[in-house]
């Protein structure tokens, strides 16, 4: 899978981005990059609090990609 699989519209920020996910959202402007960060911060999971530290939100997140 290359870069180019990705339609601009849906390269979003994420925890464990694949190569080609960080290729494509390295290829965008900054000025989008920023609006797309900001456009995932008022989606209403960014906002839940949450009793797990950081370190099971990161093991939790790699297993989910280790999975698929």
């Amino acid at each position: 899978m290359s870069a180019s699989n990705h339609s601009p519209s849906d390269i979003r920020p994420k925890a464990t981005p694949s190569l080609e996910e960080i290729a494509a959202w390295e290829a965008l402007p900054a000025e989008e990059q920023l609006r797309r960060l900001r456009e995932s911060f008022e989606d209403p999971e960014c906002s839940r609090v949450s009793d797990k530290s950081m370190e099971e939100i990161l093991a939790e997140a790699l297993r989910t990609v280790t999975v698929s």
